[in-house]
């Protein structure tokens, strides 16, 4: 709980005089933490610090902030084009909410650990993704070493800089506010824009949920970080809702089926409300709680007022079946698909800076 106030004051859901005195004091905090992160930048850019390189292709996914960007569908969507075109495919991705400081979740055919030990992201990224071997670990580039794929792509590495990369595609949110840079702990940015100059590539998620006139601003500001950078918009739309329960899909609701409770652990829980409304939804309660929160069974017991519950494929994988089985809730998992287009608004299968790796 304590983590979800902190998370409610930084995102400024929080309201009240407690609540604006900690904020103050997370602003000031957040310059020091701002001065070493471009301490250790300048470290790295001078050679300073060494990094490692591996014998394969590396592709980092990454952000500035500390998530809710749309990274996990984009790491499954390049793992599948990688897939499709005949290469051996690896995902590593940060260990910080499993109990293991490396480990191979899955061999591409198998599960090989379960949430508790892996984390919920590796987990659901290993059980979606079918021919592709997920790891997670804090030092990368140990299974990347060990691991024996030809491409391995690196979930949430764009500040892991001691494993050196091919490429650094770095996600931002487009409907997120640019112009106001508030970093940890204050805020949600690991790092600031000018930190775009290392990027190969930067995709601008969520696109479909801001006006035009943003999404040409949020452009111009990116290329003036860095000309060189490959832009490309991601749309993100939710195609159908799966039951956890009973396996079924669907496509659309009728207007009473469409109302329900929205009951999420993300980084940015409001993007994901927008996206509901997209598709025809009709939240009437938002149970929002930290990014990578471990549910407990008192707030699962939550949703049991309502006949539908909307969650993502991350949420699932920390709900327990036998926890909802005796609920009357239906509980729906938004299942969204992912379109990219240039900056010409023509649609595109992968970034072009990504062909020579293919």
């Amino acid at each position: 709980m304590i983590k979800k106030y902190f998370t409610d004051v930084t995102s400024g859901r929080k309201k009240g005089t407690a609540a604006g005195l900690l904020a103050a004091l997370l602003k000031v905090l957040s310059v020091p933490f701002r001065w070493a992160v471009r301490a250790r930048a300048l470290l790295y850019d001078t050679g300073i610090l060494k990094t490692v390189k591996a014998g394969s292709a590396v592709i980092s996914v990454g952000n500035l902030t500390t998530g809710g960007t749309g990274k996990t569908q984009i790491v499954k969507y390049l793992a599948e084009m990688f897939l499709q075109r005949g290469k051996n495919t690896a995902i590593i991705c940060r260990s910080y909410s499993g109990r293991m400081k490396e480990l191979w979740v899955s061999d591409g055919s198998k599960l090989l650990a379960g949430p508790e030990d892996a984390g919920d992201e590796p987990y659901m990224l290993a059980r979606m993704l079918k021919g592709v071997m997920v790891g997670a670990a804090r030092k990368r580039e140990r299974l990347v070493s060990a691991g024996g794929a030809e491409v391995f792509i690196l979930d949430d590495a764009f500040q892991y800089r001691r494993l050196k990369r091919d490429l650094d595609i770095v996600l931002l949110d487009a409907t997120r506010d640019y112009d106001k840079i508030d970093y940890l702990p204050c805020g949600s940015f690991r790092e600031g824009l000018e930190s775009l100059k290392r990027a190969g590539v930067v995709i601008l998620t969520k696109s479909n949920n801001v006006s035009g006139e943003k999404l040409n601003y949020l452009v111009q500001k990116s290329a003036a970080y860095n000309k060189d950078a490959e832009i490309i918009i991601s749309e993100e739309h939710i195609r159908s809702f799966r039951s956890v329960k009973k396996g079924t899909v669907k496509i659309t609701f009728d207007s009473e089926g469409s109302e329900g409770c929205v009951f999420t652990a993300l980084g940015n829980p409001e993007a994901f409300v927008k996206s509901l409304e997209s598709a025809g939804i009709k939240p009437v309660r938002n149970f929002f709680y930290p990014d990578h929160h471990k549910f407990t069974a008192g707030e699962i017991d939550e949703i049991a007022a309502y006949a539908n519950c909307f969650i993502t494929a991350k949420d699932e994988v920390k709900i327990e079946k036998e926890l909802v089985r005796d609920f009357n809730t239906e509980i729906w998992v938004a299942e969204p698909e992912i379109i990219l287009k240039n900056t010409d608004g023509a649609v595109v299968k992968w970034p072009k800076k990504l062909e020579p790796l293919f």
